[in-house]
């Protein structure tokens, strides 16, 4: 039975060999801001929209690099606002209430 439950799992982490060797020989060749933006725009992006696509990256490494919160906070703001994701924040949905999340912020 122990032997079973070990050449089952040999026979598992097979597939997933290569997968994470790829991984981690795209991180060394790209790095991780590419990576992480192709992961988060996808292949599409990348090849639909390259000036968008690398400034994503860009944007990723600043923040990976910021010393401080302030350099940190400015970058993620910028990476927000290029990928459209403080879009929530000015949309009306009569299921979230915004006006009542900024007074909340403010006070």
């Amino acid at each position: 039975l122990i032997l079973r439950g070990v050449l089952v799992s040999l026979v598992e982490l097979v597939p997933v060999g290569p997968i994470l060797f790829l991984r981690m020989a795209g991180r060394v060749l790209f790095g991780r801001a590419f990576i992480d933006t192709l992961h988060a725009l996808g292949l599409v992006g990348l090849i639909h929209r390259p000036r968008r696509f690398s400034a994503a990256v860009r944007l990723r490494a600043e923040c990976a690099r910021a010393c401080s919160y302030t350099e940190w906070l400015s970058a993620k703001a910028a990476l927000d606002d290029l990928e459209g994701r403080d879009a929530w924040r000015v949309a009306k949905s009569p299921h979230f209430d915004w006006r009542l999340v900024e007074r909340a912020r403010e006070t």
